[in-house]
């Protein structure tokens, strides 16, 4: 392929890429169980065991779904993923 179409082929493949909305949904879930630990409904306990969980989920579906496709191209050069996740997924959430 010519560099114009594996940067054409590379913006196709990253507008259909759902892992960037999932992360930023597991960030969201995350500082909800900040903000309810906060206000005093949930314990620190309760905050931290469901947030195992949605990690203990989140690898274990991440390592299905490896197993059930093949593995992603690289990225043209000038192009990342980094560069293109709109929102960070970083939490500060810390055990």
């Amino acid at each position: 392929m010519y560099k114009g179409q594996q940067q054409y082929f590379y913006i196709i493949m990253r507008t259909y890429d759902s892992r960037p909305p999932w992360e930023a949904l597991q960030a969201l879930y995350i500082h909800s169980l900040q903000l309810q630990h906060l206000l005093g409904y949930i314990t620190q306990q309760e905050a931290l065991a469901c947030a195992a969980v949605l990690r203990d989920s989140a690898k274990r579906a991440s390592a299905k779904a490896a197993h059930q496709r093949p593995p992603r191209p690289p990225p043209p050069e000038g192009f990342s993923h980094e560069d293109n996740v709109a929102m960070g997924t970083t939490c500060g959430w810390t055990r």
